[in-house]
């Protein structure tokens, strides 16, 4: 974007990044997950990007940030979060949510990670599923999805079109390897 209000420390955006996404309501095994990914993150020294919302984009932000990790948030409307992770947003002013801004947010988040992991998507639905789509067709970054046990729908159809699998931290260094 040509221009982002930030809060917080924006200089590990410089570095390597992973984009975690995924849906609000999760499984418990997509919970622990996400919460894997944003360990394997900090423990690796990788920033991790998202959006923010409840679910995947939390589980993996907050324990991203428990292990000394660095998290930014790429909001779709004004800055009302508090906390550790690094803000980001087009207007701090703006409503708190707006559907045509989360869009577009998609995109960034995407664009400013080496990789991204969705965790949880409907079958051609929602931002994660778009977003995915999205960011293969623009190549803004190579994207894998968790697959466990028990996969939800949105994320085997992207699996069924040729998204990359991940299922563990052995997966998810696999994936880093091959994008790099």
């Amino acid at each position: 974007p040509p221009l982002l209000w930030a809060r917080g420390n924006v200089e590990f955006l410089q570095k390597e990044c992973v984009a975690v996404v995924g849906s609000r309501q999760l499984m418990p095994e997509e919970a622990s997950f996400a919460k894997t990914v944003g360990r394997w993150c900090a423990q690796r020294g990788l920033g991790l990007v998202s959006g923010g919302a409840q679910g995947a984009d939390r589980f993996a932000a907050e324990e991203c940030i428990a292990f000394g990790g660095s998290v930014a948030h790429f909001l779709p409307g004004g800055e009302s979060e508090k906390g550790e992770a690094t803000i980001l947003c087009r207007n701090p002013e703006a409503a708190e949510f707006n559907r045509l801004e989360a869009l577009r947010r998609n995109r960034w988040i995407y664009a400013s990670a080496s990789m991204a992991v969705v965790i949880a998507s409907r079958n051609g639905k929602g931002g994660s599923w778009s977003g995915a789509i999205v960011s293969r067709r623009e190549k803004l970054s190579p994207v894998a999805v968790f697959i466990g046990k028990y996969p939800n729908d949105g994320n085997a159809a992207l699996a069924r079109l040729g998204f990359a699998i991940v299922s563990n931290e052995a997966d998810l260094d696999a994936f880093r390897a091959f994008v790099h």
